[in-house]
């Protein structure tokens, strides 16, 4: 019997849903070529003057003709966009003018150089997102692209040409257009172009490039990256549409795990993983597991993993954050239950003098793994390390010198405990009064107080009891023994303590945004009106994260911001504010867009409808919104949003209820008219 291979249904509603949803949305298409000089700015030129000719309303944002004559004829005859200037440290620098763009609102709008970074103090930092608000407003974008610039591909190019493209773009954004267009240039033209000086018309330009980037290897290498980055595109729509319609091949999913630490090398394998699940269309994940060693790292540490953590996030791949103590098994029990096929995790040699001392973390997972394919990226010699600052070495051991003067104080504590006990019992059994000091110090006071601790018990036992007393000497040699396993085991003790106190703090901190969390949605429940709500929100916001927050509702009248009576006068904030507020989209502090405005925003939205902004200011001015604050600032924002749809929906049938009261009221009224 042939199996079943009728189309999806719901697979193929879906992607009806999405075509109507792109009619509404912008379409993207994207001139695609293997390096500079392939054509990319002419062919987009030559195509969109064919859409003026159809009739189209043609504009061009953004094109770079780099002086050569056959561009700027091409450029003639089509409307050009002013650019805006913007002024940076007193020099004047020219941007392409994105509110303009959305006041003319052509129907199709030319934006050069996809990858382009954008002047400071610019709405968003990247020209890819400026595009995106483009497409959100309905406007149709060409523009064009680089391999080199695909961040998946960014480190594979370095490898290949000794240089770093700092200009990316997700990949995520470049898998989403609507159309690819390859724009392909054997590479011995290219170089013969080169050499008649229609790449760069700088003078001296061109011999650099050849050297440095046009050489052929490269060339053929790049052209061969492009091609093949296209194909994967095209296979995977079609895999898309060949599910929708039954028409594909049982396949067995794969489901990829990528391991994120504050090791440099996490860009590599962010990279590697995304390259991985691009050829096997599988979806992927990175976690980050934070256990005590997340404790000792600095602020650039901590910066770091966000950062690479917003990288995989931008090319496609779902974060997840795990906290444990036991770093290989708590990371193989939960790709074991969530069905994970494959690890990616990187690897260094660690120094020789460690080797015979400790095996490396992935060395670990393999022992440990149980039909989980590892996949482990070596750190090539000489790649940049984690590095090792002298505040990273000694951060487990800060604490207040008070906290050391407890310490010291415990140690004599026990001392006094003792000695009544020093003629009556044999002195080992005295030790464990010590032990019982560390272990307590390193519960409360960390590491550093508990070695102090350690480090003071063997002398004050020695000298308060073990025979002679009150001198440092004493008459048996096994009490060489004792003093080496009591101060050993005192370390190990005390060490270990301190982890398990760390890892406490780490539970009740989760334990303390669930609280949050369940306080909020509890008083969302029980309240109603849009001053209750926002009078709940600002109270369990504010105090636990040390934040002053104002929640903007919006009214037939425009954004009204609770507190009642807040005025703000900061244009900078307030457009941070409306533009939130019009484009359902988080913007503000430590975000990519308006990244200089003091706040941090975010849309109520709920079933798609933006009921207002959340807006929140760290009265520290120094503390960043790390990625995992926002996580949840996004939660709290949704379940806001929630309760004021559910408001509103109240108050909608409240009016409807009286409109039908009014109308039968009416009714009645007419038909006893009628009837006299």
């Amino acid at each position: 019997m042939s199996p079943d291979i009728r189309p999806d249904p719901d697979k193929l509603l879906a992607l009806i849903g999405n075509d109507e949803g792109e009619r509404a949305r912008g379409h993207l298409k994207i001139f695609f070529g293997s390096s500079a000089g392939v054509g990319k700015t002419f062919a987009m030129l030559t195509e969109a003057r064919r859409r003026q000719a159809e009739g189209r309303d043609v504009m061009i944002g953004v094109v770079e003709h780099h002086g050569r004559a056959e561009t700027r004829a091409l450029v003639e005859g089509l409307p050009v966009l002013p650019l805006q200037a913007i002024d940076h440290r007193g020099v004047t620098v020219h941007e392409f003018d994105l509110d303009a763009a959305l006041v003319r609102k052509p129907s199709l709008i030319l934006m050069d150089e996809f990858a382009h970074t954008n002047a400071p103090n610019s709405r968003h930092p990247k020209r890819w997102q400026d595009v995106e608000e483009l497409l959100d407003n309905g406007i149709d974008v060409y523009t064009t692209l680089n391999v080199q610039h695909l961040d998946s591909i960014n480190d594979q190019v370095a490898r290949l040409t000794g240089i770093w493209v700092k200009e990316t773009v997700p990949d995520t954004i470049f898998d989403s257009a609507d159309e690819i267009a390859l724009i392909d240039t054997p590479s011995d033209e290219l170089l013969k172009r080169l050499a008649e000086g229609k790449v760069y018309v700088a003078e001296g330009a061109n011999k650099r490039a050849a050297e440095n980037f046009f050489k052929k290897s490269n060339l053929l290498a790049l052209r061969e990256i492009a091609l093949r980055r296209t194909a994967e595109r095209v296979d995977a729509q079609s895999d898309e549409l060949n599910a929708a319609m039954g028409q594909n091949e049982a396949q067995v999913g794969q489901k990829i795990m990528l391991l994120i630490g504050p090791d440099p090398l996490s860009t590599r394998l962010i990279r590697h993983a995304k390259r991985m699940a691009t050829r096997g269309r599988a979806p992927w994940y990175a976690v980050y597991l934070q256990s005590e060693r997340h404790e000792r790292l600095d602020e650039k540490g901590r910066t770091r993993i966000e950062q690479y953590l917003r990288l995989a996030e931008s090319l496609g791949a779902q974060i997840v954050r795990l906290s444990g103590m036991r770093p290989a098994q708590d990371i193989l029990a939960y790709a074991q239950q969530n069905g994970f096929t494959r690890i990616v995790v990187g690897y260094r040699r660690p120094k020789w003098w460690l080797r015979p001392f400790r095996g490396t973390f992935a060395q670990h997972l393999i022992e440990a793994s149980d039909g989980i394919e590892i996949t482990v990226v070596h750190g090539a010699t000489g790649t940049a390390r984690e590095p090792v600052t002298a505040g990273a070495i000694i951060r487990p051991f800060l604490a207040r010198p008070l906290d050391y003067g407890l310490a010291t104080a415990g140690v004599a504590l026990g001392t006094a405990i003792a000695f009544p006990f020093r003629e009556v019992t044999p002195s080992n059994n005295l030790a464990m009064i010590y032990l019982t000091v560390v272990v307590i110090v390193a519960a409360r006071l960390g590491l550093g107080p508990s070695i102090l601790a350690s480090m003071l018990s063997v002398p004050a036992f020695n000298f308060f009891f073990t025979d002679p007393y009150y001198t440092f000497n004493f008459y048996d040699s096994y009490y060489y023994v004792t003093f080496a396993f009591m101060l050993v085991t005192s370390l190990v003790v005390g060490s270990l303590t301190a982890r398990l106190s760390r890892h406490a703090r780490l539970v009740s901190n989760r334990e303390r945004e669930t609280q949050i969390l369940y306080g909020l949605t509890r008083g969302l429940s029980a309240v109603r009106g849009i001053d209750a709500i926002c009078e709940v929100a600002i109270r369990h916001l504010s105090g636990p994260f040390s934040l002053d927050v104002t929640v903007f509702v919006r009214t037939p009248s425009g954004l009204q911001p609770y507190p009642q009576g807040i005025i703000t006068t900061d244009m900078r904030e307030m457009g941070a504010v409306n533009w939130v507020s019009a484009n359902g989209l988080m913007a503000g502090r430590d975000t990519d867009t308006m990244p200089s405005a003091n706040g941090l925003y975010l849309p109520l939205l709920a079933e798609k409808e933006t009921f207002g902004v959340l807006g929140l200011t760290a009265r520290d001015a120094g503390h960043p919104f790390n990625g995992a604050e926002i996580l949840q600032f996004e939660a709290f924002a949704s379940l806001i949003a929630g309760a004021l749809q559910r408001t509103r929906r109240s108050d909608e049938a409240a009016e409807s209820k009286v409109e039908s009261e009014n109308e039968k009221l009416r009714n009645v009224l007419l038909s006893s008219l009628s009837h006299d």
